[in-house]
């Protein structure tokens, strides 16, 4: 099956017409970077952090600071923005850009999970 990554619209909203400071601490960095240079995001300066990076607090303020200084938008995907909220270490200013997951063929897709369901329910009766 056959899939991209879409932009969300609001996402896209707000940062088209922006310069960013993209960053990143996700398993391929350079895809999201690629994703938003593709949608016409500017991208002017970026930092990649390893795979399920933990952001300290110190980080965030510190990426946070140099976007200020060099008057661009901070940012990064929904995904870490949304742990460092949990763990309450992000400084504001911090945009998240989101996207979806669209598939070329949606009826497949529904057909393929439709079918993992009955056969994981067959299993599990078949086993009384």
């Amino acid at each position: 099956m056959r899939a991209r990554l879409k932009p969300d619209a609001a996402s896209l909203a707000q940062l088209l017409g922006e310069r960013v400071f993209a960053f990143a601490g996700i398993g391929d960095p350079q895809h999201f970077l690629r994703t938003l240079e593709a949608s016409g995001i500017e991208v002017a300066r970026t930092r990649r952090f390893d795979n399920h990076h933990m952001f300290s607090r110190e980080e965030l303020a510190a990426l946070a600071a140099e976007a200020q200084r060099e008057q661009l938008t901070l940012v990064t995907t929904k995904m870490i923005l949304r742990a460092c909220i949990a763990a309450m270490t992000c400084p504001t200013g911090i945009v998240p850009f989101a996207v979806q997951l669209e598939f070329d063929d949606r009826a497949k897709l529904r057909q393929l999970i439709s079918d993992h369901l009955y056969k994981a329910r067959e299993r599990r009766f078949s086993r009384r």
